[in-house]
């Protein structure tokens, strides 16, 4: 008959140290009331043999505070106190770490850097963080062909922060700009890095000269810069990236759109932006939405309007004043 051999259940990180406190307090000739005493000398008052005996055992769960004051009296490191075992330890939070590497890691931390994978910190994330890991991984050899145009006509040198600033996360005014280029926000975060060495917001800010404008003019100063930033932007990807449309661009073919897809796909403006298309103040627009004819989403503190919505709402316009009133037909 063959033996299979059970796999290897993790011990308890309170039984795996007292273990190691009586293998110390042995190794110095000492009785448990012996060792209480030395205890309660030291500053844990309510320390009797059967407390002693209960540690040791792994039935009692000290604090950090009286695990140190255990290996003062018993004269060694707190990492003496965890022997090494071949056994994977439980650390009670469902993580679980090698004995040699709890050992390292209250003792050394660089060696615990240098210890095999058996030995290393894992918990419930471990699997989680693998998973991203590799997700985000298959998302970069996805976006692989959509950035090498980009990448292959940079007009100055690359380095690798530049590739990792493209694929983190874009902010709202990398998406709305995105949006207007026809293009991924990762293709125009890459563009950004080719052209000016910044991500978007960052160029935008510099040529605002944002630290020394006046409050009052600074979003007139970014407006401007945005706009500027753009016309650059786009000649650029207009001469690297081949078709002519967002989905060619994409090396897809444009799926059936539902209506959640072509919800994301509509471009929102600003109050402001708002206002000088349909020619009002502000305040103007300010009133259409809170009187329901022109729509309008929150986002944050920030009304955002659908750009159909505002050029319905040209078209209305310019039908009122086209109207001819009854004095003229008169």
């Amino acid at each position: 008959m063959t033996c299979v051999p059970e796999m290897m259940l993790p011990v308890d990180i309170h039984v795996l140290i007292g273990r190691g406190i009586r293998a110390r307090r042995e190794a110095l000739g000492l009785r448990q009331e012996e060792a209480a005493q030395k205890f309660r000398f030291f500053g844990l008052p309510t320390w009797r043999r059967s407390t002693v005996a209960q540690v040791e055992a792994g039935t009692r769960r000290p604090s950090l505070g009286d695990l140190l004051i255990v290996s003062y009296a018993l004269g060694c490191a707190l990492a003496d106190l965890v022997p090494e075992v071949n056994e994977p330890v439980d650390l009670g939070t469902g993580a679980t770490i090698g004995a040699l590497g709890a050992k390292k890691l209250l003792s050394d931390w660089d060696a615990f850097g240098k210890l095999p994978v058996e030995e290393a910190l894992e918990g419930p994330g471990s699997a989680m963080l693998t998973e991203a890991t590799q997700r985000a991984k298959a998302e970069e050899e996805k976006q692989k062909p959509l950035l090498r145009p980009i990448w292959e006509n940079s007009p100055r040198p690359l380095g690798q922060g530049d590739r990792w600033q493209a694929q983190a996360p874009p902010t709202e005014a990398e998406v709305r700009a995105a949006e207007r280029l026809d293009v991924l926000p990762v293709q125009l975060k890459a563009a950004s890095r080719v052209l000016w060495g910044k991500n978007f917001e960052e160029e935008r800010d510099v040529r605002a000269e944002v630290g020394s404008a006046a409050p009052q003019s600074l979003q007139a100063r970014r407006g401007h810069a945005t706009r500027r930033m753009l016309s650059e932007l786009r000649a650029f990807l207009d001469d690297v990236l081949p078709g002519a449309t967002q989905t060619e661009r994409r090396g897809a073919q444009r799926p059936e759109t539902s209506m959640g897809e072509a919800h994301s796909q509509i471009m929102y403006l600003t109050v402001r932006e708002t206002a000088h298309l349909l020619r009002l103040s502000p305040k103007d627009v300010d009133g259409l939405v809170t009187s329901g004819e022109l729509p309008a989403i929150r986002v944050g503190k920030n009304l955002r309007i659908p750009e159909p919505a505002v050029r319905d709402q040209a078209e209305r316009s310019a039908a009122t004043v086209e109207q001819p009133s009854p004095s003229e037909d008169a």
